[in-house]
């Protein structure tokens, strides 16, 4: 299959490539190199993939049709992860979130029901939830989205529906939660406490640390969204998280213990209020439909990610 991943210099798309084309598929990443963070991480994503031989770049934006135009002709597949990240900066510049996660998610459905693409793998997020009204979040959770990125999120799903259903494009959507690992964002949490422990021996808590979270390893992470595109069904929206509910004082606590750095102290802020309190994937709908659930565990998990850290003290 000739494959398309979109974002494909980012976190979770570097990974997802490197897992396409380790089994065999020819992959074409873009990215555009949204300036939300530094570019060295993503060229060092970049350099990694380079090496494979079934592995081709474009620096593309989504939001041009005429570019996405020529390079998805005789695309088969469309992994769709190319979007502007962040809840918290959403809430400063919406008009970047919408123009990125909703036009551009438009854009990249139109063209690839106008060039024949065989089906898309849209990559949701658990914001779309909002503020827990139980848990763990099934699919069928209300849609209480209280940030812009959130309800990014919700009309591009909206849009991948109809693509789906009236536009005839095979469609799935996975929701994904708090994925972490090596090659994470920067202004991802479990980086930024990492970050402090090196730097000043000192964690600050920036959005506290009452919340509990669906910590969900890389490495699943790509596998259940593989396994959504595999699948032989279509217009299904599925959670991909770890059924674990685990609290950030936990991982906080774990990060200055494989640091290996002593007398780390911890300074609390204040929850944001737009800051969700809790996340819980409830996850039966991927067990019985796409036979996936988790398989590494947190602590394995946070080794990996503080291990890649110390390799790569260049890049902060």
């Amino acid at each position: 299959m000739r494959t398309l991943v979109t974002g494909a210099a980012g976190f979770i798309g570097s990974h997802l490539s490197r897992k396409l084309v380790q089994d065999g598929h020819e992959v074409v990443g873009i990215d555009n190199f949204d300036p939300y963070y530094s570019e060295k991480l993503k060229k060092l994503n970049l350099r990694e993939l380079k090496k494979f031989k079934k592995f081709q770049f474009a620096n593309i934006d989504i939001t041009n049709l005429k570019d996405l135009e020529k390079i998805m002709k005789g695309i088969d597949l469309v992994y769709h992860l190319a979007a502007r990240p962040g809840v918290m900066p959403s809430f400063f510049v919406p008009e970047v979130y919408h123009r990125n996660n909703v036009v551009g998610t438009f854009n990249v459905l139109f063209v690839a029901r106008n060039t024949g693409v065989k089906k898309v793998l849209f990559c949701s997020s658990s914001s779309v939830y909002g503020q827990a009204v139980y848990l763990p979040m099934d699919e069928n959770h209300p849609l209480n989205a209280n940030s812009p990125y959130g309800v990014t999120k919700i009309i591009a799903e909206k849009y991948c529906l109809i693509f789906d259903t009236i536009y005839k494009l095979p469609v799935n959507i996975v929701r994904l939660f708090s994925v972490y690992g090596p090659s994470q964002r920067p202004d991802l949490s479990i980086a930024e406490w990492t970050e402090d422990i090196f730097k000043r021996k000192k964690v600050i808590a920036r959005r506290g640390l009452e919340q509990t979270r669906s910590y969900t390893y890389i490495d699943d992470t790509v596998d259940g969204i593989v396994a959504a595109m595999n699948a032989d069904f279509h217009g299904e929206i599925i959670n991909i998280g770890s059924p674990v509910r685990i609290p950030v004082k936990l991982v906080v606590n774990k990060l200055i213990e494989l640091s290996g750095i002593g007398n780390v102290k911890i300074e609390v802020h204040k929850r944001p209020d737009e800051d969700r309190l809790d996340t819980h994937a409830n996850i039966r709908k991927a067990k019985r439909l796409l036979h996936w659930k988790p398989k590494t565990k947190i602590d394995e998990g946070l080794k990996n990610y503080v291990e890649w850290r110390k390799k790569n003290r260049k890049l902060f």
